[in-house]
């Protein structure tokens, strides 16, 4: 019985560790610091693309387009 319960919360710890961080490049984000460093929160997806705007509700929650391109 203990080693069932140490293999499940092994089991659990490892799927937190991997849940937890920064999105890579297609994972879904809110903003772009909810991405990992170099990637761009660009309509809802982590991506490594430049993103161009005219007006602010081109950008992700949060951020505003100031000289073409989103920021936070």
């Amino acid at each position: 019985m203990l080693r069932v319960t140490w293999l499940v919360t092994l089991l659990l710890a490892l799927a937190v560790g991997t849940a937890c961080g920064p999105g890579q490049d297609g994972d879904a984000c809110g903003v772009t610091a909810d991405c990992a460093v170099g990637l761009l929160c660009d309509r809802g997806i982590c991506s490594t693309t430049a993103r161009t705007c005219v007006i602010d509700g081109e950008c992700g929650g949060g951020e505003v387009c100031r000289r073409g391109s989103c920021q936070p």
